[in-house]
C-alpha cells in the first residue's frame, strides 16, 4: 500500500519524466527542416520564396516515430469524408476507367478552374485520398480521382487490369478530361504506385503529357529491385492480399485468361506478376515486364516541373533507390525528403493531417503561379 507521500512523490516523478521525453523530443527536432535537392532555377527560388512550408519544420508526432507503425497508423486514421460523383470512361479497347469526380465545393468553381487528377496507391480507392480531395478542393482545384481498370470497386469491361507502368490509360483520361474542359489547366498528384503511374507517363508523352505539372509522393524509382526482392513480409502480404481480392471480384471476366488458383497461391509479388501481369500483357518473364513497365525508364524524357517527395525511413520504397544525382541534373525536377514519415504516412502532430499534401499543393501552386507570371510577361 502506497502513503500520500509516496504517490506524489510517484506522480510528480512521472510527470516529470513526461515533460523531460517532451523537452527532449522538441530539441531534438526543433531543426527538422526537410532537405530539399535540386537545380537553382528562377522557378525553384519562386517556390521556395512564396511556400514557407518548404522551409519549414516537418514535426510528425512525438509517439509515431517508428517507420512502421507510422506507415500503418496512417492508414487507419479517419479520412475526410469527401462526396464524389463516378463517371466510366470509355477505352478504344472495349474496356472502362471510373473517374470519381469529387462534388464539395465544386458549385464555386468554373470551367477554367485548374482540374487535378489524383492516382490513388496500389490498391487504393478515393476514399483512401480524402484527406487531399477535400484540401484541394478548398483551394479551388476540381479533383478527379483515376480508378485503374477495375479499380475502386468499378467494374471490368474486359479481361485486363493495367499494368504498374501502363500509361495508356492515363493518356486517354488526360485527353478526355482536356476535351471536356479546354480552358483549365490540369496537373496531377500521384501516391506510391500511382506516383509511378505518373512518372511512367510523363517520361512516355514528354513534351505532349498536357499536364502543367504533377507531384509523386513515395515513389519508389526502381521498380524491379521494389518487386523482384523480397519486401517487408507484412506489407508484401497485405498488398498482396488486396490484389488478391480484386482479382476474385472480376474472377469471372479473368478466369478465362489467367490461372487463378495459381495467382492466389503466391506469396511474393515476382510470383503474383508472373501469373498476372505478364499474361496480361505477353511478356516472357517478369524481368521483361519489369523492364518495360519501370516508372524511370523514360524519365530524361520528361518536360512539366515535377516534385517528388520521399521520406528517408520509408520500409517500402526505401531510400536506398532514390536516385540523388538526378535531382542534380534535371533543372524542373525537385526532390524533399524527411527524416521520418514513414510509407504515405507524413502525419503532422498538431493534426494528423499528412504533411505531404499540403506540400504537395504548395508546390502545385507555385508552379501555376510561376508559369501565369511568365506568360503575363
Amino acid at each position: 500500500m502506497l502513503f500520500p507521500s509516496e504517490v506524489s512523490y510517484f506522480v510528480s516523478g512521472s510527470v516529470v519524466a513526461i515533460v523531460s521525453v517532451l523537452v527532449w523530443y522538441y530539441r531534438r527536432n526543433k531543426h527538422t527542416l526537410p532537405k530539399l535537392h535540386y537545380v537553382d532555377s528562377d522557378l525553384h527560388r519562386h517556390i521556395l520564396k512564396s511556400k514557407p512550408g518548404f522551409t519549414s519544420p516537418y514535426r510528425p508526432p512525438f509517439w509515431l516515430q517508428n517507420n512502421h507503425l507510422h506507415t500503418i497508423i496512417a492508414t487507419f486514421v479517419p479520412k475526410t469524408k469527401v462526396i464524389f460523383k463516378r463517371e466510366y470512361m470509355d477505352l478504344d479497347d472495349g474496356g472502362v476507367v471510373a473517374l470519381d469526380w469529387a462534388q464539395d465545393g465544386s458549385e464555386r468553381l468554373s470551367d477554367k478552374s485548374t482540374i487535378l487528377i489524383v492516382l490513388p496507391g496500389l490498391t487504393a480507392s478515393a476514399d483512401d485520398v480524402g484527406e487531399l480531395c477535400n484540401m484541394a478542393s478548398k483551394r479551388g482545384y476540381r479533383v478527379v480521382v483515376f480508378n485503374k481498370r477495375g479499380h475502386g470497386n468499378s467494374v471490368l469491361a474486359t479481361p485486363k487490369l493495367q499494368g504498374f507502368g501502363d500509361a495508356k490509360d492515363m493518356r486517354r483520361c488526360v485527353e478526355y478530361v482536356r476535351e471536356k474542359n479546354p480552358a483549365a489547366k490540369i496537373v496531377a498528384i500521384g501516391s506510391s504506385a500511382g506516383s509511378g503511374l505518373l512518372a511512367s507517363y510523363l517520361g512516355e508523352y514528354g513534351a505532349d503529357c498536357i499536364l502543367a505539372t504533377g507531384v509523386c509522393i513515395c515513389p519508389g524509382y526502381d521498380a524491379l529491385e521494389l518487386f523482384t526482392k523480397r519486401m517487408n513480409f507484412i506489407y508484401e502480404f497485405l498488398l498482396l492480399k488486396s490484389l488478391k481480392k480484386i482479382l476474385k471480384k472480376h474472377a469471372k471476366v479473368l478466369s478465362p485468361l489467367l490461372d487463378l488458383d495459381a495467382a492466389y497461391r503466391s506469396t511474393r509479388f515476382m510470383d503474383f506478376d508472373t501469373h498476372v501481369y505478364c499474361k496480361f500483357y505477353g511478356y516472357e518473364d517478369i524481368i521483361e515486364y519489369w523492364k518495360y513497365n519501370n516508372p524511370m525508364r523514360n524519365v530524361l524524357n520528361s518536360s512539366a516541373p515535377v516534385m517528388c517527395i520521399n521520406s528517408m525511413d520509408d520500409p517500402i520504397c526505401v531510400a536506398r533507390n532514390i536516385p540523388f544525382d538526378m535531382f542534380q541534373e534535371k533543372s524542373d525536377w525537385l526532390l524533399v525528403t524527411t527524416n521520418k514519415g514513414g510509407h504515405c504516412g507524413f502525419l503532422e502532430e498538431s493534426t494528423l493531417t499528412p504533411w505531404s499534401d499540403r506540400i504537395a499543393l504548395d508546390y502545385i501552386d507555385a508552379v501555376l503561379e510561376f508559369q501565369g507570371a511568365e506568360i503575363e510577361q
